[in-house]
């Protein structure tokens, strides 16, 4: 069960790192 539980928590983790990432690279990347 706790091994679901971790697998529910890297991959909301993992999510919300990328939709970060990806905003910050349209924030401090200036090209077209």
């Amino acid at each position: 069960m706790g091994s679901v539980v971790l697998f529910l928590v890297n991959s909301i983790i993992y999510t919300v790192v990328a939709a970060f990432g990806g905003w910050l690279a349209k924030k401090f990347k200036k090209f077209p």
